[in-house]
Parts: C-alpha cells; sequence; structure tokens
C-alpha cells in the first residue's frame, strides 16, 4: 500500500481472496479524504486489450467490446460484464482506444470488501 501523505492508497490483487488478506493485513485505518483507493487488478478474468475497429459509431461503442467480452468470458449476457474503455483517437471512420473488462460478479465482490 502506498504510505505517502496526502496520496490515494494504492493495493494491488489478482484476486478476492487476495485482496482480504492485504486489507487484514494494513495498519489500522486513518481518516482519509474522500474514501479512495486505487486498486490494481489482474487475473484471467480481467481483459485489458486495445482496440481499432472501423464503422462503428460511438454510440455502439460500449455494447461492441462488451460483446467481446461476453465470447472471452463466456457469460450468457451482457448485463454481466463490466466495463470501461477509453478513446485515442477517432477519425473518420475508425476508432482506437483501450478497454478494460471482467464479469460482473467479480466486480460486486471487490467492491464488497473496499
Amino acid at each position: 500500500m502506498n504510505k505517502q501523505p496526502g496520496r490515494i492508497p494504492a493495493w494491488e490483487a489478482a484476486s478476492l481472496e487476495e485482496l482480504k488478506n492485504r486489507l487484514e493485513s494494513r495498519e489500522p485505518r486513518q481518516k482519509r479524504q474522500g474514501g479512495f483507493v486505487e486498486l490494481k487488478l489482474h487475473g484471467k478474468d480481467i481483459l485489458i486489450r486495445q482496440f481499432e475497429l472501423m464503422n462503428v459509431k460511438v454510440s455502439e461503442l460500449n455494447n461492441t467490446l462488451k460483446l467481446d467480452a461476453l465470447e472471452i468470458f463466456s457469460l450468457p449476457s451482457l448485463n454481466e460484464v463490466e466495463l470501461d474503455y477509453r478513446i485515442f483517437e477517432a477519425a473518420g471512420d475508425k476508432i482506437r482506444g483501450i478497454f478494460i473488462a471482467m464479469p460482473r460478479r467479480r466486480m460486486r465482490g471487490y467492491s464488497r470488501v473496499l
């Protein structure tokens, strides 16, 4: 965990169990402004991927990327995918960027622990 004053605490975890262990072993809770934490996640249920799509409207981008994650995770519906993305370039009919996705159940688990 990052211990510099005024900085947002940062934890890294590859599983929910690892995050629980890190939180249990931390120093007693001190007052924090805003209640934020930086959480670095990695593992087989986390998808981080660059994308370059042609002929996709920005309004359709979220569902297009969720469909990609849905196939990889073998989930039953788009509602089961948590996703965030950043567009680096949108010129003409091309959109280029990066996205992160994970199954919703995993994200909810992390949220409950925090």
